[in-house]
Order: structure tokens, then sequence, then C-alpha cells
């Protein structure tokens, strides 16, 4: 998979989703800004609008998670941040909408937060607009709902006053002056460009060594991302965690599905950027997409696969089953192959479980800092899954 056939998409404005797994929802809208009139003078107004799906299960989904969604609008142009709310009475089948007045000019950051009936944050996140007359900014926001899915949003704003006959002109993305930790993700070295029309990629955060947190970003320009509302001095872990479609060939395997950071130090002044991540990675893997082996302890399969550019890692080979069951787990290797001979076991060459039956499997590669752990305070990741099919009998057919 090259960067034109890799596996996110370039965002894309005018488009806003709210996904629950739980519930299967999806909730649309678009953030847009009206023109200038004469009752406001040199200020503008905000409009959100929402726009529910048509399925009656999935509207029931979004409104037994979200009692509300409060909006913000803050920068150095506003003495007070202005806010809105959309309240859960006001989301009905026929969507709903919020207004906020007065939007002067300037650098400005939309921070909005989602809750449920009893005041819990369920995600929180923040995306930068400079506002100029005349001209339209877009920026893009993503939030993630822990334990049942992800609020997504691309916002338009256009504010001031029209300039006739002009065109909107886009501008560079610069970080938000409130973020407190910025980072650049791409793919050897260029914007992210992805194959899956439907994914929009998201960077999540962690704290060193334990679970996500609610706090997330969207990628900006296919490449920037930034965090607002982090305890300064605090460190953080960035998370790369790829959910969309998977590749369905080994040429498409050539993308980190999972990279999970060094921890980095949240700061009152952020730098630009704090943390790069690039997600290049083919690792040419052997046995190939879809193989058949048969391993024994006379006759074991081998696993060999190309190493994370640019990393001083080491590197574990496991196999799971049709069930996502991991079935054998090797030691973790400083070099870039190693034998199974068919038997269960955890980290272990040499495992002396019970045989795998006939049937399918996959195997992924996870790696970590020399010596660090996996899922610890240090960066680690995983490639996708590469299915397998163990055979009833005779060779690896490796193509």
């Amino acid at each position: 998979m090259n960067r034109r056939n890799a596996t996110a998409v370039s965002l894309i404005a005018l488009t806003l989703g709210i996904g629950i797994i739980a519930g299967c929802a999806d909730l649309q809208g678009v953030l847009t800004g009206s023109t200038q009139d004469q009752s406001q003078g040199s200020f503008g107004k905000v409009l959100f609008q929402i726009a529910l799906p048509s399925s009656e299960r999935q509207i029931a989904g979004v409104l037994d998670v979200v009692d509300r969604i409060e909006l913000s609008l803050s920068g150095s142009a506003l003495s007070t941040p202005l806010s809105s709310t959309i309240s859960k009475s006001e989301i009905s089948s026929g969507g709903a909408s919020a207004t906020i007045e007065r939007v002067p000019p300037g650098q400005l950051l939309l921070s909005a937060s989602v809750l449920d009936g009893i005041g819990n944050v369920l995600a929180t996140g923040s995306a930068p607009v400079t506002v100029v007359a005349g001209r339209q900014a877009t920026a893009n926001m993503t939030l993630t709902i822990p334990t049942t899915g992800s609020v997504g949003s691309t916002i338009t704003l256009e504010e001031g006053s029209p300039v006739p006959g002009a065109s909107p002109s886009p501008s560079s993305f610069s970080f938000s002056p409130t973020a407190q930790l910025t980072g650049k993700i791409t793919y050897d070295g260029s914007p992210l460009e992805f194959a899956d029309d439907n994914y929009d990629p998201v960077m999540k955060i962690k704290e060193p060594g334990l679970t996500l947190l609610g706090h997330s970003s969207a990628v900006f320009e296919n490449q920037y991302f930034q965090y607002v509302g982090l305890t300064e001095s605090k460190p953080y872990q960035v998370v790369w965690d790829y959910q969309g479609q998977p590749p369905a060939s080994a040429a498409a395997i050539n993308t980190i599905r999972l990279f999970v950071s060094d921890p980095i130090t949240a700061s009152a002044v952020a730098v630009d950027p704090m943390v790069a991540m690039d997600i290049m990675w083919e690792t040419k893997a052997s046995p190939n997409y879809g193989a058949y082996i048969h391993p024994t302890t006379d006759n074991p399969v081998s696993f060999s696969f190309s190493k994370v550019p640019h990393l001083d890692a080491e590197y574990q080979v496991d196999v799971f089953d049709v069930n996502g069951a991991r079935q054998w787990s090797s030691a973790w290797l400083t070099s870039s192959s190693v034998s199974w001979n068919g038997r269960k076991g955890t980290e272990t060459n040499t495992p002396t479980g019970a045989e795998i039956s006939p049937g399918s499997y996959s195997y992924s590669i996870k790696f970590r800092k020399v010596g660090g752990t996996f899922g610890g305070a240090n960066y680690y990741g995983e490639s996708f899954r590469i299915p397998l099919q163990k055979s009833l009998s005779g060779p690896v057919i490796n193509d």
C-alpha cells in the first residue's frame, strides 16, 4: 500500500458524524457561520445545525446516550467566551440547532462537550477557527466517547462582511494558542491519504501506561493534531489507533495500525509540533496474506518481516484464532524472524501446549521500545492482522 492507497481518508469539509457503537447510531450535521447583517454591525453569528439519521433505532441510540452538547467559542478577540447548549429536548428526529451571536473576527477556538444525563462528560474536543472578513475558514474536530463510540465533525465557519465577487481563500493550519500538546502524523514524511473513504482519522490520548482519556483530536490538513484541556506539566501518550477498513491484500499492509508515542509533557505554551509520528511500515511479512500453513515440531513455519523504520524496537509475533483469541505469542525479539511449531503458548519460541486445529487464523507483529513494555510508558504498536489458514496437512502455500 502506498500513500495513494493507504487506509484512511483526507478530511472533507461540511460533514459531521456521531457514531455510537452500542446504539449503532450516526448523527450528521454541519457548523456554518452566517454573513454579516446590519443589526450585528461588525459581528456575525454562528449557526450549529444537526440532522439525525432516518433510522428510528439509530435516533433512539443517540438520545439514550447524549443529554446535551455544550458549545463555546473563545480567543483573544473575545473578553469572555461565547457559548450555547443543545439540550436533549431540542434534539428530535428533525434534528436540532444552536446559535452563537455576536462573533467577532479573529483567531477563535470552538470547544464542544458531550454530556450524559447526570453530568458526566462523555467527550470533549476543540477546533481552531480563523475568522477573516469575506473569507471562509475550515476546521475539523473529533470527539471520542470511550465506552460507546465517537463524535466527529468537520466544521465550516464563515464570518464577516462578504466581498462581492471574491471566492473563499484557504489559509494554512496554525495550532491553537490554547493547545497544551501539539503534534504531526505523516506517512513517509507526507500528509496522510487513505483509501477508506468512510473513515475520518482521529488522534487519541492517554496517561502513560493507563487507559484512554476522553480527549481526542482530529487530524487537520491530513497531518496536524492538538489537544486542549490537558493538565500543564503532566505527561501524556498520543495514540494512533486505526479503526477503518482493514487491508485486503499483502501489498496494502504498509501502515502501522496501532502506534502509541513516548510520553510528552503538556505545556502552557505549546511548541509546534511537540511530537512527530510516522506510520509507514511496509511489513513485507511472511507467511503471506491468506497463506496456508501446517506447522509441526519437525517442520515449523517461519515468520519474517521488515522492521519499523527509524525505531529502536523489539518485536513479537502473535497468532489468533477466528474469534480473536490469542493462540501463541513469541518471545520478544530484536531480530525480524522466528519459527513456530504450531503449538499454543505465551511469549515463548518453543511452546509446549496443544497443537492448533485446522481452520482460519491470523497473526500480527507487535513492537515496543527496546527494554520497554507493550502498553507501558514508552512507544509501542502493532501491525494489521494478516489472515492465515492451517491446512490438514502439507507445507506452507505462501501465495
